[in-house]
């Protein structure tokens, strides 16, 4: 491959900005939780409160007590609106465009993740319908993943449910643990990661486990060399979730060697997907880093029988959506076409 092909595929990847924050916004036990996704939106209550006020409180912190003096007259059974006065600020000011909300549902069995459109708060003068949210400020959302059993994900995440404010910033240390959710392959401050979830219930070989990916990750450094690509298997960090169903999610900053990794485990498992009508499969030639790999795993294919990865891999029961999203990314961006 040369130098044009391969930054072609790298700048194919979703890239996350590492500024980005994330907010864990409550849905009223549960009861919004369903308008928020059918209307694209998050919302907060205490409608009264005009947002010039809430704009000069964020902006001088001499104002907040004006809000709280506001919030205390007009809300005389809240005891504490200076907390109040802050949820209203973090909800209209903090939560920017780009950010990432969660929502949960009711008793927080299910999760929704979505990017926030636009800064601004909007105003609606009248909710859409008798089942919509009474709450008139709000803030456009695009969902980009709905309806998560929350048992499925990483047990970190479990905190977020225990949060009692109805606007939450997410600690950092969690964010990872999102982003992979959003997407199985990305770029953020300059390294690549790949999340794939295993979904074998029962017991799982330690053996079978590492030594398959450290199977893996030698064909990986193999198709560098074979490629004149430099890709170096100890150039990869991993952190796996020790709970069966878990996750493993690979770190490097050789980017084109995750991503000739995650191909490579595509082809092995069998994922396949829909494009122009037609069923790709890995066995299907098309140009570029696909047709490539394909060819070099032909090759390899007794050693692949020896090293029994196929066997190891369909042990580990990995989620093929996640690969198949993958390969959706890149075909529809144009490199396997």
């Amino acid at each position: 491959m040369n130098q044009f092909e391969i930054d072609e595929v790298i700048n194919s990847l979703t890239r996350i900005n590492s500024d980005r924050k994330y907010w864990f916004v409550r849905t009223q036990a549960g009861d919004f939780y369903e308008t928020f996704l059918e209307n694209s939106y998050i919302a907060i209550g205490y409608d009264t409160i005009r947002l010039s006020i809430i704009k000069s409180a964020n902006e001088n912190k001499h104002a907040k007590k004006a809000l709280s003096e506001a919030i205390k007259k007009k809300f005389p059974e809240e005891t504490r609106p200076g907390y109040i006065g802050n949820q209203l600020i973090d909800f209209t000011y903090k939560i920017k465009q780009g950010d990432i909300v969660v929502i949960p549902s009711s008793g927080s069995s299910h999760i929704s993740i979505g990017e926030v459109k636009s800064t601004p708060v909007f105003e609606v003068t009248d909710p859409l319908s008798k089942k919509d949210c009474p709450f008139l400020k709000r803030k456009s959302i695009e969902w980009l993943k709905m309806h998560v059993p929350l048992k499925t994900l990483d047990s970190q995440l479990l905190r977020l449910k225990y949060t009692q404010r109805t606007v939450t910033l997410i600690p950092e240390d969690l964010t990872s643990y999102i982003d992979r959710n959003i997407v199985p392959l990305y770029v953020k401050d300059n390294n690549a990661h790949l999340a794939l979830n295993v979904q074998k219930t029962d017991h799982l070989s330690a053996y079978n486990l590492f030594g398959a990916w450290a199977d893996l990750l030698e064909l990986a450094d193999e198709f560098g060399d074979s490629e004149g690509i430099e890709i170096n298997k100890e150039d990869f960090d991993i952190r796996i979730n020790v709970q069966s169903p878990g996750t493993i999610e690979f770190i490097s900053y050789s980017i084109i060697g995750l991503v000739a990794l995650s191909v490579i485990v595509a082809a092995i498992i069998g994922a396949e997907f829909e494009s122009n009508s037609k069923v790709l499969k890995f066995k299907f030639k098309t140009e570029g880093l696909l047709q490539r790999i394909t060819k070099f795993l032909d090759k390899r294919q007794d050693r692949i029988m020896k090293m029994n990865l196929n066997e190891k891999l369909k042990q580990m029961d990995l989620k093929k959506d996640d690969v198949v999203q993958i390969l959706k990314e890149l075909n529809e961006k144009g490199r396997f076409k």
